[in-house]
């Protein structure tokens, strides 16, 4: 982790998004945090993203990106002992994200796949802690995904399942009518 002076005390997340060993374009960052998204900062084009957080804190973030799979990493910024109080930790972490495809089971991806947290004392002690259950559950599904990807398969967005079951009117007319049918109905009743 680097030190970086400065008049905040605060921890940094920085580092790369990739995917199939190559920087990617268009990844975005959710911070959430007691279940609401605080902010959401894109990547640049090759990938790379910081983040700042205050100490005393705990979030979740998102990696994002069209067509892939959605990774959730924890955070807890809890300031260790005898830390500077003007000093900012980096934590370098990249992360891999993998494409996602109809019927690939992500279920393993809802569980964070670990936390950025301190362990206990010194200026290096802000880290990234794998899970390890949750990394090998997640493992198949990428091992999967880079099957399908390999034997060419189209990867979906994460919205297209759900296009697929609603069906949209048309135009604006026909929602205005089936609003007025259901407004008919109820005053007759």
């Amino acid at each position: 982790a680097a030190i970086s002076m400065s008049g905040v005390a605060q921890m940094s997340i920085e580092g790369e998004v990739n995917h199939a060993d190559g920087s990617i374009d268009m990844v975005t960052v959710q911070i959430y945090e007691n279940g609401k998204i605080l902010r959401t900062i894109a990547a640049n084009k090759r990938g790379k993203y910081e983040l700042v957080f205050p100490y005393g804190h705990e979030y979740f973030l998102v990696y994002r990106r069209p067509y892939m799979i959605p990774v959730k990493i924890a955070v807890k910024t809890d300031k260790p002992e005898g830390l500077q109080s003007n000093v900012t930790v980096s934590v370098p972490l990249n992360m891999e994200l993998f494409k996602r495809y109809r019927g690939l089971d992500i279920s393993a991806y809802k569980n964070p796949i670990g936390t950025v947290k301190s362990d206990g004392t010194g200026e290096n002690s802000f880290a990234f802690f794998p899970d390890m259950k949750v990394l090998s559950d997640v493992k198949k599904v990428n091992d999967e995904s880079i099957r399908r990807m390999n034997a060419g398969e189209d990867p979906i967005d994460s919205d297209e399942v759900i296009i697929g079951i609603v069906e949209f009117p048309k135009k604006s007319e026909e929602i205005s009518e089936k609003i007025e049918d259901a407004t008919n109905i109820s005053s007759s009743g």
